[in-house]
C-alpha cells in the first residue's frame, strides 16, 4: 500500500439514513467530494472504483457538509460509523478548510458495539459475516460502507438492549 499523500482528503461521503421508528433504511447516497490538494491514486482508485475524472466533477466538502444539514438534518440526528476514524478525518478536514462541522455530537460507533457484543475487534466485513449478514456491494466505497455499517447497526441493538429514539434531537 503506497503511503498516504500528505494532503490526502475525503473523496466520498456515503449515507445510509435510517427511519428509527420502522428500523428500515429509507434512503443511501454518495456525496462525491472534489479534492482541493491531493489527486486519487492509483491504489486509490483500485480499492474504491472512484476516480479522478468523478472527483473532478465532485462537489466541495463546504457543499457536501451544507447538503448533509439540508436533506438530512445532521445537527439534529444520531448518527454512526463503523469505527472512529472516518468521524475523526470528517473533522480534521472540516477544521483544515475552516468549514462547519456538520454533525451532531450524538455518535454511535458502531465497531465498539461489535467489540462489546463480540468480545473482540472485528472489521465490518468479519463482523457482518460474524452476524451472517454478509458485505453487500463494494468494500471501501463510502455509501457500501455506510450502507453495510446502518445493516449491521439495527442488527446489534436488539441484541445488545439498546434501542433507538426518534431522530430529532434538541438544538445543541
Amino acid at each position: 500500500m503506497p503511503p498516504p499523500q500528505p494532503n490526502s482528503e475525503i473523496i466520498e461521503i456515503g449515507i445510509a439514513e435510517i427511519d428509527t421508528k420502522t428500523k428500515v433504511i429509507t434512503a443511501t447516497e454518495s456525496m462525491i467530494i472534489c479534492p482541493a490538494n491531493s489527486k486519487i491514486s492509483d491504489f486509490c482508485t483500485e480499492l474504491t472504483s472512484i476516480t479522478q475524472v468523478q472527483v473532478d466533477s465532485g462537489i466541495t466538502l463546504s457543499d457536501a457538509c451544507r447538503l448533509l444539514r439540508q436533506r438530512y438534518n445532521s445537527r439534529n440526528c444520531f448518527w454512526a460509523s463503523y469505527g472512529s476514524s472516518d468521524e475523526r478525518a470528517l473533522r480534521r478536514e472540516c477544521a483544515a478548510k475552516s468549514v462547519t462541522y456538520p454533525m451532531s455530537h450524538s455518535y454511535i460507533n458502531v465497531k465498539a458495539m461489535v467489540e462489546f457484543q463480540f468480545g473482540e475487534l472485528l472489521g465490518l466485513h468479519e463482523a457482518l459475516d460474524r452476524t451472517g449478514l454478509g458485505f453487500q456491494g463494494r468494500p471501501h466505497r463510502g455509501v457500501d460502507d455506510a450502507y453495510n455499517t446502518a445493516r449491521l447497526l439495527l442488527h446489534l441493538l436488539p441484541m445488545s438492549g439498546g434501542f433507538l429514539v426518534d431522530t430529532e434531537l434538541p438544538n445543541q
